[in-house]
């Protein structure tokens, strides 16, 4: 009898124990089906589409291996694609990154109104991208525009900003630090959160500044959220279209065409799918190599509590 209770309870114990190593595998299951089908999937099936000569025109599509990639790297007009992609991550994610801790941090320093500071700074990211773009066409409109308007009343000439080849690009990094400036203010509040206030308290009695408190408390504390804010910006940077779609359509000259409007015009204006599969798989193996890089130059500065 005491034997047969303990081998039942024996084969219990086995039994809960092996449901409890493969309890969590079966609840991993739809989120692996699903990245499989719509990640995994599309990123291989691309790769396979960009070794064709694949133009909508052909009636058959025609194997040419790594021709469509050759292409591209002797093609002066994705040079300028990826100059100006690199131009926008440069101009963009440290202005971001900093003016959006900056906010943070004196936002968490005020407690009256905080509120109504965090309300503010995050409309703009509430605001749909082509009401944002039409309002900031209108801003920059040379010339019934506010931002003309207004250097003339100071005795400056205004200017054609994105109808400029040298003011075009920049005019829309300046739109889009306007519109995700406050997503990441409020990431960086909740961050901010985190951090053990009586850290402040002490250090203020040991005589440190204001910057010294940021630069020696909050930054290495803040370091998660940093590493976060900056690949969403990478992945942003590098994903950007709607605004250059509505606002310039790529140029002037190709002075604002990036790599996802390149694709766009490769893919539906030219209908070269073969091309736009080939610019798709870079900038996938682009992206997941810098995400790489920053996260191993990043991974040992990660502070945890």
């Amino acid at each position: 009898m005491l034997h047969n209770i303990i081998q039942n309870y024996k084969d219990e114990s086995g039994l809960l124990s092996y449901k409890s190593k493969f309890l969590p595998y079966l609840f991993l299951i739809p989120s692996g089906i699903f990245l499989v089908v719509f990640t995994y999937y599309p990123i291989f099936r691309s790769f396979y589409l960009s070794l064709f000569d694949n133009n909508l025109w052909m009636p058959e599509p025609q194997y040419v291996g790594l021709e469509n990639f050759r292409i591209l790297f002797n093609d002066p007009l994705f040079m300028r694609v990826i100059r100006n992609n690199l131009i926008y991550l440069i101009g963009t994610i440290p202005v971001i990154i900093g003016l959006s801790l900056f906010i943070a941090i004196l936002i968490n320093e005020k407690s009256k109104f905080r509120e109504f500071y965090e309300a503010s700074i995050f409309t703009p990211t509430l605001v749909p991208m082509a009401a944002a773009a039409m309002l900031w066409v209108f801003i920059y409109n040379p010339d019934i525009g506010i931002l003309n308007r207004i250097l003339r009343a100071l005795g400056i000439s205004g200017r054609a900003w994105i109808n400029s080849s040298r003011t075009a690009l920049p005019s829309l990094m300046i739109v889009m630090i306007w519109k995700n400036l406050g997503y990441f203010v409020i990431l960086f509040l909740a961050g901010l959160q985190n951090i053990n206030f009586s850290l402040y308290e002490s250090a203020k009695i040991n005589g440190a500044s204001w910057f010294q408190k940021h630069f020696y408390i909050t930054l290495p504390l803040i370091t998660p959220t940093l590493v976060f804010v900056i690949i969403v910006n990478i992945i942003e940077s590098f994903r950007v279209f709607d605004i250059v779609h509505i606002m310039t359509q790529g140029g002037p000259a190709n002075a604002t065409n990036v790599f996802v409007y390149y694709i766009y015009q490769q893919t539906f204006r030219y209908w070269d799918l073969g091309l736009g599969n080939a610019l798709t798989t870079i900038l996938v193996i682009v992206l997941f190599i810098t995400i790489i890089l920053v996260m191993r130059s990043l991974s040992k500065r990660i502070q945890y509590g």
